[in-house]
């Protein structure tokens, strides 16, 4: 671990972001402040929920501030930081254009959000290297990683083709699902460590999209189409956090040519 490294220098660059977002749209956040207001005054279950979403929108930044200096490796958070955000933008194009979810400010998509991808899998990258260095002191780690990463698999595809069909047609979703099959099938050496980006993902995202959805944030078609606000987080946790994996592993691909090209020189 690196923290004592670059540990301040990746803080400074985590509140730099907040700050940066809080002052170029500051009107979301006296929004956010006037409505929370709000519902505090109001008293009752209107209170108690928006201090819950508090507490919560809270504990998800006291963990991205723990997290993100862990394990830093300045070339290849860079290109983490580098693919997480062009592949979180372009999910997001792809997801509200396709008007499988929505933004409250109507923005398709809003580039506020963006921000959060990279950060997210920073966050991710860190707690499950954490997890994966733990569970390799564990004789049965690499063997619960065999059946954990299909078990991932097969849940993915289980809420994701239902959810795009539903919404897309049959024809429209077949493309995405051959995008997901080339991020989750190459590289089986690496299963164990794409097993852990993928259940700390959806562990972290569902935290997430929870406090999204019921702040009203943002919304998924199926909150309107009856198939319920739960669907609609499953799908977010488990296609954010393949987004996450394919981000990590392509900055890894991307990282041995540079690393072969220092060693040449």
């Amino acid at each position: 671990m690196k923290f004592q490294r670059h540990g301040k220098i990746y803080l400074a660059a985590v509140l730099l972001v907040f700050a940066a977002l809080g002052i170029l749209r500051a009107d979301l956040i006296a929004g956010a402040f006037n409505m929370a207001a709000a519902n505090l005054r109001s008293g009752g279950t209107t209170a108690m929920k928006t201090l819950a979403e508090m507490a919560l929108l809270g504990g998800i930044a006291a963990l991205t501030l723990y997290a993100v200096p862990l394990y830093s490796e300045p070339g290849r958070d860079c290109l983490i930081v580098a693919t997480a955000s062009l592949y979180g933008y372009l999910a997001e194009s792809w997801g509200v254009n396709a008007g499988l979810w929505s933004y409250y400010t109507g923005e398709k998509p809003p580039l506020w959000i963006i921000p959060a991808w990279p950060l997210g899998a920073l966050v991710i990258d860190r707690l499950s290297r954490k997890a994966t260095e733990k569970n390799t002191a564990l004789p049965f780690a690499r063997q619960a990683a065999r059946w954990l990463y299909p078990a991932w698999v097969i849940t993915f595809y289980c809420v994701f083709t239902p959810f795009l069909a539903l919404k897309l047609g049959v024809p429209a979703s077949i493309p995405p699902l051959l995008l997901a099959a080339l991020v989750l099938f190459p590289g089986t050496d690496r299963r164990q460590a794409d097993a852990a980006v993928l259940f700390t993902g959806t562990a972290c995202v569902f935290w997430a999209d929870l406090w999204g959805v019921t702040n009203h944030c943002w919304a998924y078609y199926t909150q309107a189409a009856g198939a319920g606000t739960a669907a609609g987080i499953a799908f977010g946790a488990l296609f954010d956090s393949l987004v996450v994996l394919a981000a990590i592993k392509s900055a890894g691909y991307l990282r041995r040519p540079a690393a072969g090209l220092i060693k040449e020189g």
